[in-house]
């Protein structure tokens, strides 16, 4: 589908079918040979304009988007890992929380490298 946009572009993109096409493709991942894992809103705005000859703006794409509730990096997938070893992993996991040993508790630790401790926050404050 080509639109004829003669002025600013504005009058086809607030028509539903321009918003329709965004959405849906909103809700969808990226075709594998734009190179990108989620849509943002300037691939979205260009990819617009190359498939429907039709010029949506970044803010028009990113208004759409919060009106009806999308987020684009949230995606209701997830991956897994390549580990060759990872379904073993993931039985031996399961399999301790749901039957965990008798009289025993299962503890599941986080680790986060991304935390400083305070000691060395506080000593980068007073040395400035």
């Amino acid at each position: 589908m080509v639109w004829r946009v003669w002025r600013t572009g504005w009058a086809a993109a607030d028509s539903g079918l321009i918003r329709s096409v965004v959405l849906a493709l909103s809700r969808t991942t990226p075709l594998a040979v734009l190179g990108i894992s989620h849509w943002s809103t300037s691939e979205m705005s260009k990819y617009i304009k190359k498939t429907e000859g039709v010029y949506v703006s970044r803010a028009w794409v990113a208004q759409l988007w919060r009106d009806n509730g999308l987020k684009r990096w949230r995606q209701g997938t997830f991956k897994l890992s390549k580990d060759p070893d990872f379904e073993d992993k993931v039985r031996d996991v399961v399999g301790l929380y749901l039957n965990p040993p008798e009289g025993e508790v299962v503890v599941s630790v986080d680790v986060k490298t991304g935390i400083v401790s305070r000691r060395w926050t506080a000593r980068s404050r007073c040395c400035r």
